[in-house]
């Protein structure tokens, strides 16, 4: 039985592929996944972010091979999008600043009652609409951003 939503945003499947700070936590997620008892989830906008950086960082081949290769062994569902999901995004992004790729994220674990996993401070815009869970501590010389 499933007990447990999480959403990835490109930061956290980035910070898992490359064995950065917090990918423990997102392996223990994948590991519990895996075993029945947590669905993973990531926005297909939030993927081809993750492939748009490994192919720039690497190569495209690279990119290519972890989609259609490596995805698939592991147990995460991608999302798509609708118009209405589409226009929630715009809204939230036109309300509170949030990027528009990351706005497909936060959308995704709302819609799914989800706990977002990321390492983006970026997020702290929607802390209060949504669960998140930080992957990494902020740095000392990160600037606090205003209350909303």
């Amino acid at each position: 039985m499933k007990t447990a939503s999480w959403v990835l945003d490109a930061s956290a499947l980035l910070a898992y592929l490359k064995r950065e700070e917090g990918f423990r936590k997102v392996k223990a997620v994948l590991s519990a996944a895996a075993e029945g008892g947590a669905e993973v989830l990531i926005n297909e906008i939030n993927l081809g972010e993750v492939y748009s950086v490994i192919a720039k960082q690497r190569s495209l081949s690279a990119a290519d091979s972890i989609v259609s290769e490596w995805l698939p062994l592991i147990p995460v569902t991608p999302i798509s999008n609708s118009m209405a999901d589409i226009i929630a995004v715009a809204g939230l992004t036109a309300r509170l600043g949030l990027h528009y790729a990351d706005s497909f994220a936060a959308i995704t674990a709302g819609q799914r009652n989800g706990v977002l996993l990321t390492t983006d401070r970026d997020f702290e815009k929607v802390a209060g609409e949504i669960r998140i869970h930080w992957l990494r501590q902020p740095s000392p010389g990160d600037k606090a951003l205003p209350a909303h």
